[in-house]
């Protein structure tokens, strides 16, 4: 399990690609990640999703770690701000479908000084932090399309959830996953083709030297 960058071989773990690391370009490090992600990310997804089965209800996991790679992945891209403002930016800017700039009407029945107004939010405060604080998609949920009625061409509606019909977002999984696995396809294509000055550039070479050009020894995967 191997690549070859720029001449060198890499395994996609820093701690065993310590010594030729900091020979990459930045077009190389573009690269690395993107066979890292590949690896440790997306082929352990795609294994996951094919587990789907009457016993075995992915979903919730299959959102938790999407929202994870997200979270992860908008620190690579956007040079600044707060996790939430980086993961919101993610959702509205580098998903193709557009989903998430659609205008919707959603309440947050827990409003106060980190209200939730867009999808964006809500996806970030109710699916990415309910599951990551209570194993619970905290206020909206997942439902397959089959089973939303009347349902429209986006994987995001409106669902009247509420004790008085106040409206959640509902997601449908599996064309959110689509959509976020060709936005990431999208992501690292346009990383790679970065103007020499462009701020994304600076944005990713940060983070790319502050996550992996610490790792000298084993273990680390």
């Amino acid at each position: 399990m191997s690549i070859i960058i720029e001449g060198m071989n890499f395994t996609g773990f820093p701690g065993f690609d310590a010594q030729h690391l900091p020979e990459l370009s930045y077009e190389g490090r573009v690269r690395w990640l993107r066979y890292r992600f590949q690896v440790v990310f997306l082929n352990p997804f795609r294994a996951l999703l094919r587990s789907d089965a009457a016993d075995c209800y992915v979903w919730l996991c299959v959102v938790s770690l999407m929202s994870a790679a997200v979270q992860a992945l908008s620190g690579f891209v956007f040079p600044g701000g707060s996790d939430r403002g980086r993961f919101v930016q993610f959702l509205q800017r580098c998903l193709p479908s557009g989903a998430f700039t659609v205008p919707m009407n959603l309440d947050d029945p827990r409003g106060g000084r980190d209200r939730a107004t867009t999808q964006a939010e809500h996806f970030y405060k109710f699916f990415r932090n309910g599951l990551a604080h209570s194993f619970c998609i905290e206020w909206g949920g997942l439902q397959h399309r089959n089973e939303v009625p009347g349902a429209g061409p986006e994987y995001l509606f409106e669902a009247h959830q509420g004790p008085i019909g106040e409206r959640s977002l509902g997601v449908i999984p599996r064309e959110i996953v689509e959509d976020f696995q060709a936005g990431v396809a999208t992501i690292f294509a346009q990383l790679l083709t970065a103007e020499p000055a462009a701020v994304e550039r600076a944005a990713f070479n940060r983070s790319f030297e502050r996550v992996f050009m610490t790792k000298r020894r084993r273990p680390l995967p």
